[in-house]
Formats: C-alpha cells, sequence, structure tokens
C-alpha cells in the first residue's frame, strides 16, 4: 500500500501539467484506470453479519460446460463452455455529490485485452428494489475510455452508507462469456476523496490545497512545493504557472512573482530575482527586462533601472554601472548614453565631469577633446577666456612672459616693428623713438643730434653750432668768420660784410670798428683805404650760378663782378616725410638788400609756407622735390633765378 502511494504521488505531478489547463467538473474525466486493476474491498456477509477481506463479488449464477455420452458407450461428445469473467473486474467508487439529493458512484470496469467482451451490466441495490443503471458495454477491444473506465451514475443520498452494497448482472452479447450476476460489491472511496477508516464510503473530498491519485484512500496528501489544488475533491495538484510559484506544500494557490524577480518554468518554488543590469516593474512576470542604454541596474531583484547621472554615460543595454566621462569630455545631462568632447576653448582635466571648464585669460586651447590649458607663450596675450588662439603683440608693443593677458608698449625710446615681439629694440645714438610711433627708430634731423641710446628725442643744436647731416650724435661749433644766432641750426651764418666773428661757436657777428671794413664771412676787419680818384662805375652783367655742398646741403652761390658776393640760400639734400626745413633768404636789407620766392614745381611732393624768418619747406611725400628760387630786391642780384632738388625719403 505505502509502495502504491507514493508512486500515486508521483503520478499526480505528471497529471498536474495537464490540469494546468482547467480541471473538469465531471471528476471521472480525472480518473486513471489501469487496465486489469483488482481492488481489494471489504464485505458484509449478510447471513453471518461478519466482516472479511474477500473479492469484491460473489457468483450467483453462471453457465456450466456441456457434454453428451451415449447409451452404449461409443462415443462422448464434449462442448467447453465460454469463459468466466475475470476475477475483480468491476469496481464501484464515489466520486463526488451530483446535487443536494444525489451523490455521483462510477462502475469501474476493468476491460481484458486478450479477450474483451461486449453486452449489458446491470447494476442494482444489493438487498433492495430496482435497478439503478443499465450500461452497454460494446468496446470490441476495451481501448476506448468511454467504455472501459469510469461509468458514472447516481444514487440518492439516502441510501449512501458503510453497509451499501451492489448486484451486477452482466449479459454477454457475443457469446464470449458467460452471463453472470454477483452480489455484494462494496463502494471504495473514488480518486480524489478519502476515508480516514478505510477508504469505503461515506467519503470526504479532498480539501484545498490536497489530493488523492488513488481510490480507496484513507488521507489526502498535500500538493509539493511548486504545486497547488484551489479545488477540493481532485485527483492531482496543477503545477505553478510560469510567473507564479509555491514555496511550500498544500498551497491552495499560487503566488505571483514579485517585482524586480521572475519565473520562468512552470512548478517552480521560488522566484528568481533579476540579475544585475535587468529589472521587472510588475509581479507575475516570466523574464526581466535589460537597463536600456543611458541607464544601469546596480543590485540583483530591482524593480526599476537607475538613470546615469551627468557626468556619466552608457551606451549599452543591460549594463549594471555607467561610465564616467573620460578627461577631455563632458557629460551635461542625466540618461546620456554617449560622452561629448570638450570644443576648442574649453576643456578637462579630470574624468567624470558634466562640464568643461573654460580656458583662462592667458591661455588657450586650440583642439577639441582637450584635457588642459595651454599658456599663451612670450610675445602674444589673450585677454579673454575660452580663447582658441592667442593674439601677437602687436608692432611697438612687447609680451615679456608666457601667459601674458595683455600687451606692453614698448618704454619710451624703444621701439618693434613686427608683431609677436617678446622684447623691444632701445633706438640708436643719432636715432630717436617718438612717443607716438613707437614702430621704427626715426634718425635725428638736420639741426638735431642724439648722442645716446634709447631716447624718445632728440637735441636742437645750441647757438653757435650746427647739424647738417641727419642722424647725428653731436653738434658742430660754427666755424670763424660764422655764426649762429638760433638753436636747430643746419648751418652757419657767414658773418656780413662790416661784421666779423674771430673764433668759432659764436652766436652773433661782432661790427666792425670805425674806420675798418670786412668782407662776409671775414673773421677780422680791415682798415678802410681811401682812393685818390672816384672809381669807374659798376658793371651789371648777368649773374651766374655755381653749386657748392656742404654737409647734406646743396648750397647756391650768385655773383656779380665788382660787387662782394651775396650770403647763399640754405637748400636741404633730403627731407624725411613729414619733416620741415626753414629756407632762409640770402641776406638782409641791411647788408644786400635781397628777398627770395621760392616755387614748388612738385606740389605732390613738398609745399612751402612763408615765416618771418623765411620760408619753410615741408615734405608730404616721398621723390624728389623741385624748387624754382627767384632773387629779387635793390642791389644787383636782382632777378638772379636757379633750381634744386631736395630728395623726400
Amino acid at each position: 500500500m505505502i509502495r502504491r502511494r507514493l508512486s500515486c504521488v508521483l503520478a499526480a505531478l505528471v497529471l498536474a501539467a495537464s490540469a494546468c489547463g482547467g480541471a473538469s467538473d465531471e471528476r471521472s474525466r480525472n480518473v486513471e484506470i489501469p487496465a486489469g486493476a483488482a481492488d481489494e474491498s471489504t464485505t458484509t456477509d449478510e447471513s453471518s453479519s461478519t466482516t472479511s477481506t474477500t473479492t469484491p463479488a460473489t457468483s450467483t449464477t453462471a453457465t456450466t460446460a456441456l457434454s453428451t455420452t451415449t447409451n452404449a458407450g461409443q462415443s462422448t461428445t464434449t462442448t467447453e463452455a465460454p469463459s468466466p469473467l475475470p476475477p475483480n473486474l468491476i469496481t464501484f467508487a464515489w466520486f463526488s455529490s451530483a446535487d443536494d439529493t444525489n451523490d455521483r458512484i462510477g462502475l469501474i470496469v476493468s476491460q481484458p485485452t486478450s479477450n474483451p467482451f461486449n453486452g449489458n451490466v446491470t447494476v442494482k441495490q444489493t438487498g433492495g428494489s430496482g435497478t439503478l443503471t443499465t450500461t452497454e458495454l460494446n468496446t470490441g477491444n476495451g481501448s476506448s475510455a468511454n467504455d472501459s473506465g469510469s461509468k458514472l451514475f447516481t444514487v440518492p443520498k439516502s441510501i449512501i452508507n458503510r453497509s451499501l452494497r451492489f448486484t451486477v448482472t452482466f449479459t454477454s452479447s457475443n457469446g464470449a462469456y458467460p452471463s453472470y450476476t454477483g452480489t455484494n460489491f462494496p463502494i471504495v472511496c473514488g480518486q480524489g476523496n478519502y476515508n480516514a477508516a478505510d477508504g469505503m464510503i461515506p467519503c470526504t473530498p479532498a480539501p484545498p490545497g490536497k489530493f488523492v491519485a488513488y481510490r480507496q484512500a484513507q488521507e489526502p496528501d498535500p500538493c509539493p512545493p511548486g504545486a497547488y489544488q484551489p479545488k477540493p475533491g481532485q485527483m492531482a495538484c496543477l503545477l505553478a504557472e510560469i510567473g507564479r510559484f509555491v514555496s511550500g506544500p498544500g498551497a491552495s494557490s499560487q503566488a505571483l512573482a514579485p517585482a524586480g524577480s521572475f519565473v520562468a518554468m512552470l512548478g517552480e518554488r521560488t522566484p528568481t530575482l533579476c540579475p544585475k543590469g535587468t529589472f521587472q516593474r510588475e509581479a507575475g512576470q516570466s523574464s526581466c527586462m535589460r537597463a536600456n542604454p543611458g541607464q544601469y541596474v546596480p543590485t540583483q531583484g530591482s524593480a526599476q533601472p537607475e538613470t546615469c547621472s551627468a557626468g556619466q554615460y552608457q551606451p549599452e543595454f543591460g549594463k549594471s554601472s555607467c561610465i564616467d566621462a573620460p578627461a577631455g569630455s563632458f557629460v551635461f545631462a542625466e540618461g546620456a548614453n554617449a560622452a561629448m568632447k570638450c570644443p576648442v576653448g574649453r576643456y578637462t582635466s579630470t574624468k567624470g565631469q558634466s562640464e568643461c571648464e573654460r580656458a583662462e585669460p592667458g591661455h588657450y586651447v586650440a583642439s577639441i577633446g582637450a584635457v588642459s590649458q595651454k599658456k599663451c607663450e612670450a610675445g602674444s596675450y589673450s585677454a579673454d577666456d575660452e580663447a582658441i588662439a592667442c593674439t601677437n603683440a602687436s608692432a611697438g608693443s612687447f609680451i615679456a612672459d608666457d601667459g601674458a593677458i595683455a600687451e606692453m608698449p614698448c618704454p619710451g625710446g624703444t621701439f618693434s616693428s613686427d608683431e609677436g615681439a617678446d622684447e623691444c629694440t632701445p633706438a640708436s645714438p643719432g636715432e630717436f623713438v617718438p612717443d607716438d610711433d613707437r614702430t621704427a627708430a626715426v634718425r635725428c634731423a638736420p639741426g638735431t643730434y642724439q648722442p645716446d641710446a634709447g631716447k624718445s628725442s632728440c637735441t636742437d643744436a645750441p647757438r653757435g653750432h650746427f647739424v647738417s647731416l641727419a642722424g647725428a650724435i653731436e653738434s658742430t661749433p660754427c666755424p670763424a668768420g660764422s655764426y649762429s644766432d638760433r638753436s636747430a641750426a643746419i648751418e652757419c651764418t657767414p658773418s656780413p660784410a662790416g661784421r666779423y666773428v674771430p673764433t668759432a661757436g659764436a652766436k652773433f657777428a661782432t661790427s666792425c670798428p670805425g674806420g675798418t671794413t670786412s668782407k662776409i664771412g671775414a673773421t677780422q676787419c680791415t682798415k678802410i683805404s681811401v682812393p685818390t680818384t672816384a672809381a669807374p662805375a659798376a658793371q651789371v652783367t648777368t649773374p651766374t650760378t655755381t653749386a657748392t655742398n656742404s654737409g647734406d646741403s646743396s648750397q647756391t652761390t650768385s655773383t656779380v663782378p665788382q660787387r662782394r658776393q651775396a650770403r647763399s640760400l640754405t637748400i636741404p639734400k633730403s627731407l624725411r616725410v613729414g619733416q620741415s626745413r626753414t629756407i632762409t633768404a640770402p641776406g638782409s636789407k641791411n647788408a644786400d638788400g635781397l628777398a627770395a620766392t621760392v616755387e614748388v614745381q612738385t606740389p605732390k611732393i613738398c609745399t612751402t609756407q612763408n615765416s618771418t624768418k623765411g620760408v619753410v619747406l615741408r615734405a608730404t611725400k616721398a621723390g624728389a622735390c623741385r624748387l624754382r628760387i627767384q632773387i629779387s630786391g635793390d642791389s644787383a642780384f636782382n632777378g638772379v633765378s636757379y633750381t634744386a632738388t631736395v630728395q623726400v625719403r
């Protein structure tokens, strides 16, 4: 009996797979009857009122073998009678209540496979009156479940008790078996039911959570873990469905896999936690979902994914962590699936950043994805942040150190002629650097000089001195016989007639004492000699011109026979654009009585303007400045004219 129970428990689990589709109210469909099985039953002998274990029925009528014997004994003919029905062919089992007044009883026929039978089975209550059911058996081979198995019929509840027995009459329809009548068939508890005493009626349905897999059971079995049974009177349990589980024995219901877990197979005892990188929001699911890019799941059993923080990203599905943005990159928003490289002008030196740093003033970032900023090199600067390149120092300025935020003007007396200078160049002696333009050194103009380097201006030649050439480093004293009564002279003035200059560096000419006289440029006076006869009248001839170079000036001297020579006009050889020089008239009213008119023949190159000291010549454009000079006055030089050329650079 123990071995049989164990086998039935195992069979119940197998049957549960088909039962998951839904159990029929007709519990006879859940009964499995092995062919040829014979149950033991307890019967009561009505005459002796004793209880004994016997076969299910007692035969009362059977057909005997027929034999014929002649009187003479010559021959004997014997005809074999049909074989009797196999023992334990019929069993009755109580299955369930049909309604308030009737119960369902199953007529269980174990059809033999070697010699199947056909015919009618009539069932009556032993000792009672009236037929309870009549069933036609026409299986042919006993393979049909409708003809070999449980034939349900109803019995009034009023006759159900432990002493109830059935009488069965079988009438063969094909003569394969003799007619048969059996009495005292007991009623055992059918599958799904039990009786704790002996497995006989009255029976109790197995409660929810339990099952009875065999007939004549004395107790139900609990559903094992992984299976459940919500209905009473069942012969098997149901396997827990996908997405559900049953953790312990005797369950009448199944539980949903909670959020964060899943059940992928039938009959599971416990749910499986979603692994890292996956999650499940809902209960009762058969699988977990992978975290999307930009999300991650760091622990098992998660019901929700987590979003990657700013500064991190995740490009793949089903990951348990996020990736820090590498140095040179950033992730500004949550839930990113990729990092972005820092643009030009910005950088990040560490990983996991949500934004890039701006290049500071004095620095720059020229490429994308930079991990550091670079200092501007000497000679360049950046004034603003987020620079992508540095600016070269402009001409006239310099930047001595790296990382500068501004350029510096060259100090006075120094210059830088090109962009990007990291130092300035001092002006050489004889040159200067104007404060308003420190892009180049300029030679000191004639009339000025500079003995030192790195100066922003030149010094005018003092009175009694002159500077005839540009770029002078010193002034020259006027030689004896000449003087300079003003500063910044480019030449000295010869002493006029009647005056003299005995030494160099004179600031003025001295008048000759009475009774003496001197020629122009005299260093001393001579005694006047008185003629004995009157001098002949002066003969005026056409003046001629001669050019005498002194320094960078072109000096033109006009002479007239028998007249003393007039002083020279002073014309410069060359000028720089923007420079100006004063052209003095040859003599004065109280000396030679002369005046001069200067006409510019190249007005685009130079211009003139009259002043109290003479005619001022100004250079405006590089080229050859051509001048025409006309002398006038009350002396013999009146009407003398000549031309001169000044180079402007």
